[in-house]
């Protein structure tokens, strides 16, 4: 928050309230910002305290919800040999940045890469991080079709 005009020797603090209500502050500071805030509509309230005198401004402020839900598709490629596959992650929706296997016949590190290069049949467990270090699980099952596979 910036305050403008203020007065020499004064003391500023800053009351947040959650639109509609303006009775009951959430918060209170004499510091130029709050923290942690969810999406919403908020109404600050400056008050300026000089001795006993005192002024106050207001202003409102919305939050938007830029959050999209993180969300991906699990396919694979043949690998580069016969009994292996790979699984590749494409995302569908949010922001993914990094991608492990935690279960499953391999495990494999957290990587930026959204492929794992030749794994083996079987069942395993991604996971999925976006940019807020929200995570999602998904199951994939990995069938090698080794007649497609010689062909």
């Amino acid at each position: 928050m910036i305050v403008t005009g203020e007065t020499s020797g004064s003391t500023i603090v800053y009351r947040l309230f959650l639109l509609p209500d303006t009775e009951t502050a959430i918060a209170q500071t004499t510091n130029d910002n709050f923290n942690n805030l969810d999406s919403g509509d908020y109404l600050v309230v400056a008050t300026q305290t000089l001795d006993s005198d005192q002024n106050s401004q207001e202003a409102n402020a919305t939050i938007e919800d830029l959050t999209t839900n993180l969300d991906y598709e699990i396919s694979q490629t043949v690998g580069s040999n016969c009994d292996f596959a790979n699984i590749v992650v494409n995302g569908i929706s949010g922001n993914p940045i990094s991608y492990e296997i935690i279960s499953g016949p391999e495990t494999r590190p957290e990587q930026s890469s959204n492929v794992f290069n030749d794994l083996g049949e079987g069942t395993y467990i991604i996971r999925v991080f976006d940019d807020c270090n929200n995570a999602v699980t998904k199951t994939y099952t990995l069938n090698i079709n080794e007649k497609a596979a010689r062909y």
